[in-house]
């Protein structure tokens, strides 16, 4: 009884969020990101690009 009740509940709450972001890393990812970019224009973060190439190990 109560799993029925418990998905009558959520159908009636909506979908759920949509993944992005804030999701993802929490309620303090704009912060995060103002200070990303802070730290970017003061030249003391710089973005690093890299391809990797997985290689099997030798066990």
């Amino acid at each position: 009884m109560t799993d029925d009740l418990d998905r009558v509940r959520l159908r009636a709450s909506g979908p759920p969020p949509s993944l992005n972001l804030g999701v993802v890393m929490g309620s303090g990812s704009r912060n995060y990101a103002a200070n990303l970019g802070h730290n970017l224009l003061e030249g003391r973060l710089r973005i690093l690009t890299a391809v990797f190439e997985a290689v099997p190990a030798n066990l």
